[in-house]
């Protein structure tokens, strides 16, 4: 018994040690088909392709006519866009190890002024996006001249007016308001600001030294637009939705790399809470991440568009592997790059649509 243990135990070693031949034999075909995409579509961006800790690609493409323009700026910080929900839920993660937050517990047990009707909603419904919170869309940010109330005061008092758009739990529905109130639950139990919190508990720690908020430039709403003649007489416009989760938030797509390695491992969360972070509770939907199967495996991948930027990650859990892509042409999806990228690295035909502005999950 004990001959047969050591017989398995080296044959699992020299099976996972021929891995790693066959997939850096893999980086020139895929760099053959970046290249495709560069000259046939124009494609514009940052890739990068790593099997555990080993990069196999890491390289910025543009076609001729894009070099010496920002097309052609390697490495540079872009804005994180949705992919900024994945850091607010980590720092959730972490306040619910040392019993700060409870995802079982309502919303309301961490903003004031909460409407009856939102006690059903749970911070696990906010990670998830099944809240049923209404949108501010159609609603007029308007406040009485001389209230004191804050952001999210304001914000509260309008959504209160609507019902919830469906019974918490019950279906995704991807709205900004749930890492907003996410961010709000941040400060509240951890007394810093959200974007102080993550520079102290997650970028720093992580050395992801190109990741961090920019401060926005303040927006204008000269009387006499028409959102301030939205306003009925005698009130004003309240302060925008802070967007701690848009297009405040920047990175490279070697920290994105680095984070991906974080999530492998418990330098940041323990087990146990990496697990929550992927399990698919709505529609495929965990926190930050969507997981689905594709080419007959695991895949979490989140996808976000922003001007004429695109950015993919794909992450196969159980083989170890992550995908990276940064597109700056609005006509070429780094969805659709990465889908096909993952397709070369596991022996599967693609593309599946010729057409790279096509998108996939």
């Amino acid at each position: 018994m004990k001959e047969m243990s050591t017989i398995l135990v080296l044959l699992a070693f020299w099976t996972n040690l021929s891995l790693f031949p066959r997939v850096q034999e893999l980086s020139p075909r895929i760099e053959q088909y970046l290249s495709s995409q560069m000259h046939e579509y124009g494609f514009s961006g940052e890739v990068l392709v790593a099997h555990g800790d080993e990069v196999l690609l890491n390289k910025s493409f543009a076609p001729p006519s894009a070099l010496g323009s920002k097309f052609n700026q390697a490495r540079k910080r872009f804005p994180a866009g949705s992919i900024a929900e994945q850091f607010i839920a980590a720092a959730i993660l972490q306040l619910e190890v040392v019993g700060q937050v409870r995802l079982d517990s309502p919303i309301c047990d961490y903003i004031s002024n909460c409407p009856g009707e939102w006690e059903q909603i749970h911070i696990l419904h906010l990670l998830s996006h099944s809240s049923g919170l209404p949108s501010l869309e159609g609603i007029t940010p308007c406040v009485e001249h001389g209230t004191s109330q804050s952001n999210s005061s304001a914000m509260i008092a309008m959504l209160s007016r609507r019902s919830l758009l469906f019974k918490p739990g019950n279906k995704f529905n991807a709205n900004k308001l749930d890492y907003f109130f996410l961010s709000l639950t941040i400060e509240k139990v951890s007394g810093q600001p959200t974007s102080l919190y993550l520079e102290e508990h997650i970028f720093h720690p992580l050395k992801l030294a190109q990741t961090g908020y920019l401060v926005p430039a303040p927006q204008q709403n000269p009387p006499g637009t028409k959102r301030q003649e939205a306003c009925l007489a005698g009130d004003h416009l309240a302060n925008p939705m802070p967007s701690l989760f848009a297009e405040d938030l920047y990175t490279t797509i070697y920290d994105l790399y680095r984070w991906e390695r974080a999530l492998t491992s418990d330098e940041l969360l323990p087990k146990g809470s990496l697990d929550q972070m992927f399990t698919p509770y709505t529609e495929g939907h965990g926190f930050g991440w969507k997981i689905i199967k594709e080419f007959d495996r695991r895949v979490a991948l989140q996808n976000t568009e922003f001007d004429s930027t695109s950015v993919s990650i794909r992450r196969y859990p159980d083989d170890d592997t992550c995908i990276i892509v940064v597109s700056h042409r609005y006509d070429v999806s780094a969805s659709s790059l990465s889908h096909d990228l993952g397709a070369i690295l596991f022996g599967k035909r693609y593309p599946i649509s010729p057409n790279p502005s096509s998108t996939h999950p």
